[in-house]
């Protein structure tokens, strides 16, 4: 009876199938490999024969190799990707090479994709690594702040808008409090100067001239109308320390510029962009199976090679990343692309990254193969062996990318928006001047109130006065 291991999980030591395949005889295993940097690399030997290799991948198979007892041979495949399926049902690339008995093993990290899942099988035990793939794109000029709305809305960023609001009413409350406090303690401790001085709009006036640090002419006697007046200058100061320091952090801080396009469409939209992605990436074969109508034209573009290229193929052709949409992991861009990958950022926050976790490859033809190699690679695993040469091999470094929210000195086009405010004031004023003149014109000349000012002795002065005011 044959066995059928094509939609099994792996198969444990002390499972009942083992016992039939442990000491199934399996010749010299065929393996096939490409230069993928850091999973796997291929060099010429310095008398220039071929060919010597390291890596991620080789220190793991020869792990798992000993330990299921295999002897093997290794075809590098010079130029080759990892796999898709054609038109005609043809498969290329690691996955060709086991599809069509060229090779027994993949020795590579491909992505258990559907179509893919069932022209081969895979070391399923234990994720060989996962891979974090996403769209990316250059990242826009920055250009220089002009006077615009968002320019003047910038001077409000330090703070939210409901802090904002909480700050009004609590202005509003204290002008409200000092007003009444003054005007109840008219008899007692203020001064009929004082009173006057401070009446509602002037209490307004006074309490959000306190924002920017703005002295009164006047100030309270009574203890009552002090106390309100000590609580606004604390306000004040809690306001203006918080708002100051994070204008400065708004100013200085060099934020990353938006991408120039957010979405698979507009990419689509753009005739002289280009679309960039991994040699025999399987991705590429879902979206034309299933995706939706922007992947499944990104899955057409490729197989006709319409303003295409390979990732591998981006440093030959000048590396220039200024209108190209790249999809990948971030850390094969950093092995394939170097410093040239901190260009890149995210195209959109709404395209999440698509975690994916990746396998070798065996054939179907050969299940004793795949539980020998599924056991010892999961005995590799649970000794610690797989996430020490992890730690080894595929820790992201090499490529250090400067800090995208640098510090930079303050520029004049960075006050752009707070230098604005001089001649908008000049203007205002101007304009309120010249209502004032005009209603001043149209009014009679009013009549003179002297006689109502308050003298001493006069009984009737201080009723006078509150007339006035």
């Amino acid at each position: 009876m044959a066995l059928v291991l094509d939609d099994s999980p792996h198969l444990a030591p002390n499972s009942s199938l083992w016992a039939g395949l442990e000491d199934a005889e399996i010749g010299t295993v065929r393996v096939a490999a490409l230069h993928d940097p850091p999973y796997f690399y291929i060099e010429r030997r310095p008398d220039g024969t071929c060919c010597q290799f390291d890596g991620f991948l080789w220190e793991l198979w020869q792990l798992i190799a000993q330990k299921a007892r295999l002897q093997y041979e290794i075809t590098p495949l010079l130029g080759a990707g990892y796999g898709q399926e054609g038109a005609n049902g043809s498969w290329t690339g690691l996955v060709g090479e086991l599809v069509h008995g060229r090779a027994d093993v993949a020795l590579s990290w491909l992505g258990m994709f559907g179509r893919r899942q069932r022209a081969v099988a895979f070391l399923d035990a234990v994720p060989v690594s996962v891979s974090r793939e996403t769209f990316y794109v250059a990242r826009g000029a920055t250009d220089a702040p002009r006077l615009t709305a968002a320019a003047a809305q910038s001077l409000l960023a330090p703070l939210g808008a409901d802090v904002w609001w909480a700050l009004l009413a609590s202005l509003l409350v204290l002008a409200v409090a000092l007003r009444v406090t003054v005007w109840l303690s008219r008899g007692s401790a203020e001064t009929p100067h004082t009173v006057a001085a401070l009446g509602w709009v002037p209490c307004l006036l006074a309490c959000f001239g306190t924002v920017v640090r703005q002295g009164w002419s006047v100030t309270p006697d009574s203890l009552s109308a002090r106390t309100v007046t000590c609580f606004c200058w604390a306000l004040s100061t809690v306001i203006h320390a918080s708002y100051t320091a994070n204008l400065m952090s708004q100013l200085v801080v060099e934020r990353p510029p938006a991408p120039p396009i957010t979405s698979l469409r507009q990419f689509l939209d753009q005739p002289d962009w280009t679309f960039s992605i991994p040699r025999g990436h399987g991705m590429v074969t879902e979206w034309a199976a299933g995706g939706d109508a922007e992947r499944r034209a990104l899955a057409l573009r490729v197989s006709r090679r319409d303003r295409h290229v390979d990732l591998e193929s981006l440093p030959e052709v000048g590396g220039r990343l200024d209108r190209v949409l790249v999809y990948g992991d971030s850390r094969w861009l950093r092995d394939i692309l170097g410093p040239a990958s901190c260009q890149l950022t995210a195209m959109s926050e709404r395209l999440p990254a698509h975690l994916v976790p990746t396998y070798m490859a065996v054939t179907r033809r050969l299940p004793a193969l795949r539980v020998r190699l599924n056991a010892a690679l999961l005995a590799t695993a649970e000794s610690g062996l797989l996430n020490r040469l992890r730690t080894r091999w595929l820790t992201e470094d090499g490529v250090t990318c400067a800090a995208v929210g640098a510090v930079r000195p303050l520029s004049l086009a960075d006050l752009v928006a707070v230098l604005a405010l001089v001649p908008l004031a000049v203007a205002v004023s101007g304009g309120l001047f010249v209502l004032e003149w005009l209603w001043s014109r149209m009014r009679p000349p009013p009549a003179s109130r002297e006689h109502l000012l308050p003298t001493v002795g006069n009984k009737g002065s201080r009723k006078a006065w509150y007339k006035i005011y």
